[in-house]
């Protein structure tokens, strides 16, 4: 998630005149203001005067694929006559036209965002909580009173004037998900505080009948970050199955320092039963570091079958087959599926699966991305493990500036 400060104060009115209120609600008699401040309520002088506030933001520094989540309207108050209700609904409005003006019988047909109360004499700010309101790439709104939308005639001075107006977002973007083994830099985005980072490492691959363990998962929920910082990061390997513990071990995954085990998050790669001997062979979650910690599945020690899945987020590893008729890989837990007889595991964004084994000659099947273990190849050729990967993600704050296509502000009446 990411956050963002962009505010300013882009605002113009329409108001009508007219000597019933009924007229003037519907829009007869329009003339229009424009300017740094808008009129919204209604007050009566002889005549009926309905104003109606038109404020647009732009939306477009979101992410394309943005959820909003929450979304808040601050109103800068510099007078206020009676009792306002003002609503805000959402509008298209033509910038800095009479059209914009929206009848009070149309009202209820614009969708409804939020609203509030402003009191007689009251002067500061108000925010108002905006539901439903959609990341597509301009936010219009029209502040009018509910008195316009019901038809009801003051009987006295219900208006308020607005001199400012800030659109605060929170978004759910999409994860960036780094993919490029070996080691990086990642940069914090501009009013990013909180990140959450989930890791995986790399998949053990197969050689000489033996079959790769999937690396481990893990996840640290909060790590506070400064904007603009570069963290360091390293993406482990899957192994290439070549001989010696360097060949059949995955690399490991972690991120925020440049010394693994100094890391808030880190992941193990899986490896192979002649290099882990009596331990397991998969990617070990009392050996990495996070808040929530998974093992990958383990490899096969004989009988050339399936290598071990990758640990996901939903839980561990899953193993390959066993026995001398089971060559299938190991599928990972909301992941993707292990492969079967020489064919490579499933890749997919939560976890690969296990590649399947060779009971012939020949590699067996590559683990999927990320994480998944290599399958026992039938003679000391080497089966690829699935790299690692890391995911993180962040909740976004943004005021977007007000939309500026307008044209230099002045009125008429």
């Amino acid at each position: 998630m990411a956050t963002a400060s962009l505010s300013s104060t882009a605002l113009f009115f329409v108001a009508t005149n007219e000597a019933t209120f009924a007229a003037a609600r519907e829009g007869s008699g329009v003339s229009k203001y424009i300017s740094q401040y808008g009129w919204v309520g209604q007050y009566y002088g002889g005549n009926y005067e309905v104003n109606q506030v038109f404020a647009g933001f732009d939306l477009s520094s979101l992410p394309a694929n943005a959820q909003i989540t929450a979304a808040k309207l601050t109103l800068t108050i510099a007078e206020s006559f009676g009792t306002t209700v003002v609503e805000v609904r959402q509008h298209d409005f033509a910038n800095n036209s009479i059209n914009a003006f929206v009848a009070g019988s149309q009202l209820a047909s614009k969708p409804m965002l939020g609203g509030t109360v402003v009191n007689n004499g009251f002067i500061g700010t108000v925010a108002i909580d905006l539901t439903g309101l959609t990341r597509d790439g301009l936010a219009k709104f029209v502040l009018a009173s509910t008195s316009q939308r019901t038809g009801t005639a003051p009987t006295g001075d219900t208006t308020t004037r607005v001199t400012a107006a800030k659109l605060d977002i929170t978004y759910a973007a999409s994860p960036e998900i780094i993919t490029t083994t070996g080691s990086g830099s990642w940069v914090v985005p501009a009013g990013v505080t909180a990140i959450t980072v989930e890791c995986w490492g790399g998949g053990g691959g197969g050689v000489a009948g033996n079959a790769g363990g999937g690396g481990a998962y893990a996840r640290k929920d909060t790590i506070t970050v400064t904007p603009g910082a570069s963290l360091p990061y390293s993406v482990g390997v899957g192994a290439p199955g070549t001989g010696g513990a360097a060949g059949v071990t995955g690399g490991d995954t972690w991120f925020g320092n440049t010394v693994s085990t100094s890391s808030p998050v880190l992941a193990k790669g899986g490896s192979m039963w002649f290099v882990t001997q009596p331990n397991p062979t998969y990617g070990r979650a009392d050996q990495s570091i996070g808040d929530v910690r998974f093992n990958g599945g383990g490899g096969a020690t004989s009988g050339f079958n399936g290598g071990g899945s990758s640990a996901t987020k939903s839980g561990a590893g899953r193993a390959g087959g066993s026995g001398f008729s089971d060559y299938t890989g190991g599928s990972a837990n909301g992941g993707g599926a292990g492969g079967g007889n020489v064919s490579p595991g499933a890749s997919n964004v939560e976890g690969g699966g296990g590649g399947g084994g060779n009971p012939s000659t020949g590699p067996g099947g590559a683990g999927g991305a990320p994480s998944g273990g290599g399958g026992a190849p039938g003679n000391n050729v080497g089966t690829l493990g699935g790299r690692g990967q890391i995911r993180i993600s962040w909740a976004s704050s943004t005021t977007p500036a007000p939309d500026r296509r307008a044209p230099r502000s002045f009125f008429w009446f």
